[in-house]
């Protein structure tokens, strides 16, 4: 799963690889319930042909600037039967808070949900505004869920935008 980050609304992709074979016909995105009380229940979201180009769909009702979902990827084969996968996918959802003092920002995110081979570190990217992107400003392992960046010299600095990634233990 991965956001949308060129539209304000920073909307989740999720994207999946496609298995070579002549026996899907779609694949069927669904999101957990966001009501509490339905925990643990999804619906539908949207479906993709597998003959299409892309192996992406985007959630245009999700919102992750507010929270993190969980998705599920099932498909419809050609005899249009269905299989929903058991493997429960969860995006991640990233604050960035003012710390103790003005020059201090305190990043807390949720673990990433759905990776079989293990997450070892997080990386944590602040923006650079003169590389026009993200640099790696430090990691942190995987058990651990937040950083306090005390690394910010001006008041500008605490406009910079951040992003969390995780390192696997294994390739894909």
């Amino acid at each position: 799963i991965t956001v949308d980050t060129l539209n304000e609304l920073n909307q989740n992709y999720i994207i999946w690889q496609k298995p070579v074979t002549n026996l899907i016909n779609k694949f069927i995105v669904y999101r957990e319930d966001t009501l509490a009380s339905n925990s643990g229940i999804f619906y539908e979201i949207g479906r993709v042909d597998y003959v299409s180009d892309l192996s992406a769909f985007l959630d245009t009702t999700s919102y992750a600037k507010r929270r993190s979902y969980r998705y599920k990827l099932g498909v419809l084969d050609t005899c249009n039967g269905y299989t929903i996968s058991s493997a429960v996918q969860r995006s991640m959802h990233l604050q960035n808070v003012p710390g103790n003092n003005i020059l201090q920002r305190y990043l807390h995110w949720n673990s990433y949900e759905g990776q079989p081979q293990g997450i070892t570190q997080y990386l944590i990217y602040r923006e650079n505004y003169s590389l026009a992107g993200y640099e790696l400003i430090d990691s942190v392992p995987a058990t651990q869920t937040w950083y306090i960046d005390n690394d910010l010299t001006n008041l500008n600095d605490t406009l910079r935008k951040y992003s969390v990634a995780y390192e696997l233990a294994a390739g894909c």
